[in-house]
C-alpha cells in the first residue's frame, strides 16, 4: 500500500485529497468476502486500466453523492496527471489495526499503470492445506524457481497487530492468578485466626439449640461485608481504567457494568467458599469439647 494523492478534475490543487493506495486483480472482492455498495468490481471484459474503486470512507470525504462513472485526477510530481474513472464503491474494511480510524482508499486495477506493484497473490483455500500449499510451491517453482515461494495466513498477520495486547492479557492473567490465590490464602488464614477466638461462643450458642446453618452465617456475615467493601472500591477503578485502556482503539465494544457485577459476585463466591471452609469444621464440632477446654 501507498499514498494516492487526487482531487476532482476542475478543482483547486488545495482540495487535494490523500488515500491510501490499493492494487487489486479481479476476483479479490470475493476472495475476501467484501462487500459491494455500487457500481462493479475489475472485470476482464472491460479495459479497467483506468478504473477505480473507492470505499466508503474516500466517496464520504469527496463529497460524491452519486459517484458511479464520476472523474478523479491523480496528483503526481513525476508524471502527468492521470484520470481515473470511479466504477464501484466498496464497503469500508479495516486494513489497519483496530487502534486507527478508517482511511479513505482508493483500489486500482491489476491491469493499470502499477500492476508492478502488485506482489502478493491471495488465496481462499477450502480443503487439504498442507497440500494446497504443496501444489502451489511446485507451480511456483516451476515459473520462477529462482525466487524463494513464501506463504502466511492472514489471520495470523491480523494477530501481529494485536501482539502487545496479548502479551499484556497474558501478564495480567498470571497477576490475576497470583492475587487470588495469594488473597485466598490470606482469608483463610484469617478467617481461621477469627473463628479460634470464638469457639466457646460457638459452643454455647450450639447448646443454646443454634444450627449449623445459623453458625455458618454468623461466622459469614462480617466477611462478606469486607468483601462488599472491597468490590465497591475495586469496581469503579477498573471500571474507569478499562475505558482508558479502550480509548486507545478507535473501534471498541461498549463497556457492560454487568461484567463487572458478575466479577464482584465471583469474588465473594470464593470468599464465602474459602470462610465456609473454617465454619463448616467448627459448626459440627463437639460443642462440649470446645466448652470444657480453659
Amino acid at each position: 500500500m501507498g499514498d494516492f494523492v487526487a482531487r476532482i478534475p476542475g478543482a483547486d490543487q488545495k482540495e487535494s485529497m490523500v488515500m491510501r493506495q490499493m492494487v487489486f486483480g479481479e476476483g479479490f472482492i470475493e476472495t475476501m468476502n467484501m462487500e459491494l455498495k455500487e457500481g462493479r468490481f475489475f472485470d476482464h471484459s472491460f479495459s479497467d486500466s483506468l478504473s477505480i474503486v473507492l470505499n466508503e470512507s474516500a466517496v464520504n470525504k469527496l463529497g460524491l453523492s452519486d459517484p458511479i462513472g464520476k472523474k478523479l485526477q491523480e496528483i503526481a510530481a513525476d508524471q502527468n496527471p492521470r484520470e481515473y474513472t470511479i466504477v464501484g464503491v466498496v464497503k469500508d474494511f479495516h486494513f489497519q489495526s483496530l487502534h486507527v480510524d478508517l482511511k479513505p482508499a482508493v483500489i486500482q486495477s491489476s491491469q493499470g499503470p502499477n500492476q508492478l506493484n502488485v506482489t502478493k497473490l491471495a488465496l481462499k483455500i477450502d480443503g487439504d492445506t498442507s497440500a494446497v500449499l504443496h501444489q502451489l510451491e511446485e507451480k511456483w517453482n516451476s515459473f520462477v524457481p529462482s525466487v524463494p515461494f513464501k506463504t502466511y495466513f492472514l489471520d495470523t498477520s491480523i494477530q501481529r497487530f494485536y501482539q502487545s495486547e496479548k502479551a499484556t492479557g497474558k501478564i495480567f492473567g498470571v497477576f490475576t492468578f497470583l492475587a487470588i490465590l495469594i488473597a485466598c490464602v490470606g482469608l483463610l488464614g484469617l478467617s481461621a485466626f477469627v473463628i479460634n477466638q470464638r469457639v466457646k461462643e460457638i459452643g454455647v450458642r450450639k447448646v443454646l439449640g443454634a444450627t449449623v446453618p445459623q453458625i455458618m452465617f454468623l461466622l459469614s456475615k462480617d466477611f462478606t461485608k469486607l468483601i462488599l467493601v472491597a468490590a465497591m472500591i475495586s469496581i469503579p477503578i477498573s471500571y474507569f481504567w478499562m475505558g482508558s485502556w479502550l480509548d486507545n482503539f478507535a473501534y471498541s465494544i461498549q463497556l457492560n457494568g454487568l461484567i463487572f457485577i458478575l466479577s464482584g459476585l465471583a469474588a465473594m463466591l470464593i470468599g464465602l467458599i474459602v470462610i465456609c471452609i473454617q465454619s463448616v469444621k467448627v459448626a459440627v464440632a463437639n460443642p462440649i469439647k470446645s466448652l470444657k477446654d480453659e
